[in-house]
């Protein structure tokens, strides 16, 4: 499981555990021993998933939606994904040509409508927002 301080940690404050036994110590770091301090004060705690993440970034101008390269990560300190989250430090962005038919399909989605969307109710669109981590 992941136990994370709900608040801002500066990237920080998410802790991966491999058992109960782990996620009791994380919470006792966060909320007892108040590591990421008032961040910690509410905790979040989430199922594990594995594998690779990716994150997309979107521009819009209020007409149309750019979307960045997808962008990996490296979340944990030292190789073989051990010790502690960085944060997101090491940041790459790959774009691989076959993934274009899901790329399409993404930016359709997820970037596309809600920006419609939000065009046609008149909302302010001109925006960097991040549409998912996947």
């Amino acid at each position: 499981m992941v136990v994370k301080a709900d608040g801002l940690a500066a990237g920080k404050g998410v802790l991966m555990c491999d058992d109960e036994e782990a996620a009791q110590a994380a919470l006792r770091q966060v909320m007892i021993e108040r590591e990421f301090g008032a961040a910690g004060d509410t905790v979040v705690i989430e199922e594990r998933l594995s594998g690779p993440e990716v994150s997309v970034l979107a521009l819009s101008d209020g007409r149309t939606v750019a979307l960045m390269p997808p962008a990996r990560d490296h979340k944990r300190v030292h190789d073989g994904d051990r010790g502690p989250n960085t944060g997101g430090m090491g940041a790459f962005a790959r774009r691989r040509t076959s993934a274009r038919r899901w790329w399409t399909r993404f930016a359709a989605r997820s970037c596309s409508r809600p920006w419609t969307a939000w065009r046609r109710a008149a909302l302010p669109t001109s925006a960097c927002s991040t549409p998912a981590s996947c």
